[in-house]
């Protein structure tokens, strides 16, 4: 594990060396390859563990916009998601769409679950580079249980076996952290274009986890603005942020380009149906469509979001959840900040250029996250982060080492012990992911169009059916049919009064009512008599399948089908 590049365990660095950070970083021990490894299988572990995903969001749009754009369907099917989802870049859905009716569902969530161990080699490196401890054996301990620590918060450890991705985006994030913290010295001391490389390389994975994701734009942002406090000259720091900037736009070109090229080809608008007040796509209302509904009122909530939200979880989120890690974040840094502005330690666990940068990148991309969404699971990477961060913080104390020594270990401890994840909704082990009972009975016309209705996900039923049929949602966040300035509104009415076959019904059996009412907007009535049951593992009880007729209109269409 010790490296010729390490200061030997007994020799004391000098007071001033630590702030200049001359010395290049020591090498990654081998240790850390197999640690990862065995952490890896242990969180594949820990996915079978807790049982099968059957959360909402794979129900309502993961599971469709996979299997649409790996069947070659983007755009058959309309508005199939709840809200505005099944927009969203598909190319994270892509794998769990491909491999659902393949693959037992035991080895796709051990797959979920090893990939969220990955991030323990990132972490690891982090903490690593970071550390001023020269014993290689304690550096080997802080890193290896700051990266653990990370692993183990509410959000991170919640998706743990799940089609969230937030904690896999956070590969693509902490590798931007480090490359910049590994290449500091060229980044803030090379001469004319050295580091421009580097930093657009940085600049690419923060913004490649924007482009398959884009609620991780908020980390690109941090990162970046991060670098105008950076300890470094004024225009090192701004052509070093110009540079990482364009890399993070290279990024979002390769996550997320073919996709923004597609929306704007098909509805006028690279994001839609977001900030449509700004592109006026008229398949959408002129409005930013954000989802609003966590997100603080005022200056004293948005400054006050991290303290609140650790008292009332359900600020941030849907389900209930416990987690001090961001709250105690938002703490430390500040006081971290004015403790070196009034007297540098001289003794910091971690050198101090970086972790300026590092520390400001966190809390800015906090203070962003807060007014831009308040959605705790979007913080997963700065969770996972945020152990090192805590520690770093610490280090910057003007107190005793000793008594540092005891805060960080202690407060990570406190941090650990007390977290308790959320519960986003399993299920004990099928043999398949995603199974759907009663289609088999079904006999249904190549032309056969499907109205979904009520609130209830209803999109990952969609792939048991053949691939003839189309699905349009008649209930979503357009409020067809009450928005005639909506594309989609001339496009419902044309599918139906065109529709050379039947038309059905696709709804949840307690949201009967809602069909019912939906339906005779379009001047269709649910033929009661033809509905048939359809179940599913993960679903939320049982669903209804039912021809309709016209308002007015006479016929059985029971015997259409049955075989």
């Amino acid at each position: 594990m010790a490296s010729r590049h390490i200061v030997p365990n007994k020799t004391r660095l000098p007071k001033n060396a630590l702030a200049d950070f001359k010395e290049d970083a020591p090498p990654l021990p081998l240790v850390a390859y197999p640690l990862t490894l065995l952490v890896c299988l242990a969180f594949g572990g820990v996915a079978l563990w807790l049982g099968m995903d059957a959360d909402w969001d794979l129900r309502n749009y993961h599971l469709h916009n996979g299997w649409a754009f790996v069947n070659g369907l983007v755009g058959r099917d309309q508005l199939v998601s709840v809200s505005a989802q099944c927009f969203h870049n598909p190319t994270l859905d892509i794998p769990y769409a491909w491999v659902f009716e393949r693959l037992p569902a035991r080895v796709i969530g051990f797959a979920l679950g090893f990939a969220h161990g990955l991030n323990f080699l990132p972490l690891f490196a982090i903490a690593w580079q970071l550390s001023t401890q020269p014993d290689p054996h304690r550096r080997l301990s802080v890193s290896t249980a700051t990266a653990l620590a990370g692993l183990l918060g509410a959000g991170g450890l919640s998706e743990v076996g799940l089609v969230f991705y937030d904690n896999v985006l956070g590969l693509s994030v902490f590798t931007s952290v480090l490359i910049v913290v590994s290449r500091w010295n060229l980044l803030t001391k090379g001469r004319g274009s050295e580091g421009v490389a580097w930093v657009l390389a940085a600049g690419f994975c923060s913004g490649l986890a924007f482009g398959l994701k884009q609620s991780m734009v908020f980390y690109c942002i941090g990162l970046c603005a991060a670098f105008l406090v950076a300890d470094m000259p004024m225009l090192r720091r701004i052509g070093i942020g110009f540079w990482f900037g364009v890399g993070v736009l290279s990024g979002f070109a390769v996550g997320g380009g073919h996709w923004a090229w597609h929306l704007w080809g098909a509805y006028g608008n690279p994001l839609f149906p977001y900030y449509n007040h700004v592109f006026h796509s008229p398949w959408a209302l002129p409005n930013p469509y954000v989802d609003d509904h966590f997100l603080p009122r005022s200056w004293a909530e948005k400054l006050l979001s991290a303290y609140r939200f650790s008292f009332n979880p359900l600020l941030v989120g849907e389900v209930p959840f416990r987690d001090l890690r961001i709250p105690t974040l938002v703490t430390l840094i500040p006081l971290a900040a004015m403790a070196w502005g009034w007297r540098k330690q001289t003794h910091p666990f971690t050198h101090p250029g970086p972790t300026g940068w590092l520390l400001a990148a966190g809390l800015l991309s906090y203070a962003v996250w807060v007014p831009m969404f308040s959605i705790y699971r979007y913080l997963v990477p700065l969770e996972m982060l945020s152990p090192i961060l805590v520690v770093a913080a610490i280090g910057l104390l003007p107190v005793a080492a000793k008594i540092r020594q005891y805060a960080a270990v202690g407060l990570i401890g406190v941090l650990v012990a007390t977290t308790v994840p959320h519960d986003w909704r399993r299920m004990p082990w099928r043999d398949r992911a995603v199974e759907v009972g009663g289609v088999a009975g079904l006999s249904l016309p190549a032309n056969t169009l499907v109205l979904m209705t009520g609130q209830e996900p209803l999109s990952f039923l969609i792939p048991a059916f053949p691939n003839n049929l189309r699905f349009y949602r008649l209930q979503s966040a357009f409020e067809i049919p009450n928005d005639p300035e909506v594309g989609f509104i001339k496009l419902y009415h044309d599918a139906m009064a065109k529709n050379p076959g039947p038309i059905a019904s696709l709804h949840s059996v307690g949201e009967e009512d809602s069909a019912v009412e939906a339906l005779s907007e379009y001047g269709l009535v649910l033929d009661k008599p033809s509905c048939r049951p359809l179940t599913s593992p993960i679903g939320f009880g049982e669903y209804a399948f039912c021809f309709t007729r016209r308002l007015g209109g006479s016929g059985d269409v029971r015997n259409e089908m049955l075989h």
